[in-house]
């Protein structure tokens, strides 16, 4: 195999602006095809055409405004690359700070500035 023009996960995530965990996600889902390689064999790689075919077809890219101050837990699952579920999880053990919106059934509201500094920290584990 010809790994001359091979991208590895993290120059994926560079070139898509992604979180090294959304990319796994999206080959996990099939979304984005990959190979595996690398020295052992375990390694997964896109090849740097198919990434640019992967851009050009328009990739799903769901995420919300950056002039949005809250968002729900559904649009920062988009943002990170977890399920709504998970994100939620979150929320109740205190991994991210929330609100709830009024009304008896009030959803989550988390705020973008939290969303931001928890996708700064390092692989942060569900």
């Amino acid at each position: 195999m010809d790994t001359t023009s091979m991208l590895t996960v993290p120059q994926v995530a560079e070139r898509l602006g992604l979180s090294v965990h959304q990319v796994y996600r999206r080959m996990e889902r099939g979304d984005l095809p990959h190979t595996l390689g690398g020295r052992h064999g375990r390694q997964y790689l896109v090849d740097d055409a198919t990434l640019q075919d992967y851009i050009d077809a328009g990739q799903p890219l769901s995420f919300p405004s950056r002039d949005k101050v809250m968002l729900t837990a559904s649009e920062v699952a988009a943002l990170t690359g977890y399920s709504t579920e998970t994100v939620r999880k979150m929320c109740y053990e205190g991994r991210l700070p929330f609100v709830r919106g009024s009304g008896r059934n009030g959803h989550l509201r988390i705020p973008r500035e939290a969303v931001d500094a928890f996708l700064r920290q390092p692989e942060s584990i569900a």
